[in-house]
């Protein structure tokens, strides 16, 4: 004759038995989560140097590029300014020194001094 106590030690070996696969599965799906999220961490990472890369020598191209338009771009207004500035404080500047000159040549000559050459 079955005991009284075994269907119920049978339901609850079984609960036991069904708990521990549980335990394993959900143990086993979690280092298997943790193993894909190392993985999708180091593809994000590799994903983001790569993007860095590209943008840096994207980067470096524009300047290039933009150096070598530049280069061939003919004068601006602005550059004709600035060289019409310089010109003219040269010319400030040499008719200074031709104002000096004939101011030493005359004195030259007025001290009888000899000659002293004018320039052309």
């Amino acid at each position: 004759m079955a005991r009284k106590g075994s269907g119920r030690e049978l339901s609850d070996a079984v609960r036991e038995a069904v708990e521990h696969a549980l335990q394993r599965t959900l143990g086993s799906a979690e280092r298997t989560r943790g193993r894909a999220q190392e993985a999708v961490d180091e593809l994000v990472g590799a994903l983001d140097e790569l993007v860095r890369g590209a943008e840096e020598r994207i980067a470096r191209s524009r300047h290039t590029v933009r150096g070598l338009i530049e280069a061939e771009l003919p004068a601006t207004r602005e550059d004709a300014k600035r060289l019409a500035a310089s010109l003219r404080r040269i010319e400030r500047r040499l008719a200074a020194i031709e104002r000096r000159l004939d101011e030493l040549a005359r004195d030259a000559n007025a001290r009888g001094g000899g000659s002293v050459e004018q320039p052309s």
